[in-house]
């Protein structure tokens, strides 16, 4: 960029006085600009330039060991490629403080382990008592899918939304990430204001909605709050691919219609029962059941470890059960 005062450092003679030649070829845009090109090591920076005086450092990408590759001559095509310097080693320079000739460092062959800062595990831990501020909340306890569902379509919704539909952010609701039955007021704030109140009167609570359900932000209380409201299932056209991991890690069932159509049929506060949800789920079927009586089916999509979390109610109980069975 020759409208700005320019200082490039190298280690290489060579393309240092390549570098001025080049300069020395060019008419600046602007006479009182400089381009100046130093022989040295960048680290050295201060011996050359005056205190606060660089506005913006460019760098090239770390290429520790690189050129100690054989090379193959990529930017050559055809029979031009086979040239003396084919699969030789060609380094930039053998500066030692060039990092294309970085030396092998060799592990040692003890490490020194210092956790004297590290307060193990109790070995009792039900004997500790965690101790909260009052903005702070433990986790909702994760529990087995059950059998069966009977539940009540809480919100239907279009398609793509946001995990920021699900559970704004914002200064207004922030506050209160560490407080799930606080935050979970926000869910569906902006759809329905009142949907925690629907959801919690319910008790057993499904979403319905379009096709890309879940897009956005990756953020885990779009699915930690809802299930704390007591959602046990989200039927949908389609997933966005992280908030339906983010749905299994908490217990919530992801599941989609096997017929795009079916998705007419259910209305906000339509009836849904899933008579054999939790074998279906373990016999990797399809999840078959009833909206307001009439017959339908659904798809479960999710991998083998996916449904063992459904299956616990999420995968923190996923992992205690495994823990307590010595698995």
């Amino acid at each position: 960029d020759l409208e700005r005062n320019a200082v490039g450092f190298d280690l290489n003679e060579k393309y240092i006085k390549f570098t001025k030649n080049r300069l020395s070829q060019q008419k600046l845009q602007k006479n009182n600009t400089q381009q100046i090109a130093i022989c040295d090591d960048s680290n050295n920076i201060s011996k050359h330039l005056e205190k606060e005086s660089v506005s913006l450092c460019v760098t090239s990408p770390p290429y520790a060991n690189m050129l100690n590759r054989p090379r193959l001559n990529k930017s050559l095509r055809g029979k031009s490629r086979i040239n003396k310097h084919y699969k030789t080693i060609q380094q930039y320079s053998d500066d030692p403080r060039d990092l294309g000739t970085m030396p092998q460092f060799k592990m040692p062959s003890e490490i020194i382990i210092d956790d004297r800062m590290i307060i193990p595990p109790s070995n009792d831990p039900n004997s500790i008592t965690i101790k909260r501020g009052p903005g702070i909340k433990p986790l909702p306890e994760q529990n087995e899918l059950p059998a069966s569902i009977d539940a009540t379509v809480i919100i239907k919704t279009g398609d793509n939304i946001t995990t920021d539909h699900i559970m704004p952010a914002g200064a207004k609701v922030l506050p209160f990430r560490s407080d799930i039955p606080k935050i979970s007021e926000f869910v569906f704030e902006r759809l329905d204001p009142d949907f925690h109140k629907k959801a919690k009167a319910a008790k057993t609570g499904v979403i319905v909605a379009g096709e890309n359900y879940g897009q956005g932000s990756s953020r885990e209380h779009a699915a930690l709050a809802p299930k704390y409201l007591g959602i046990q299932a989200v039927i949908v056209k389609s997933f966005a691919r992280i908030h339906k991991a983010n749905l299994i890690n908490f217990g919530i069932v992801p599941l989609e219609f096997k017929s795009a159509g079916d998705y007419d049929l259910i209305n906000t506060d339509s009836k849904i029962h899933l008579p054999h949800i939790k074998n279906e789920i373990l016999s990797e079927s399809d999840i078959t059941g009833t909206i307001d009586g009439k017959s339908v089916s659904f798809k479960c999509e999710i991998s083998k470890l996916d449904r063992e979390i459904i299956i616990s109610g999420g995968k923190l109980a996923h992992v205690r059960i495994k823990f307590n069975n010595g698995k």
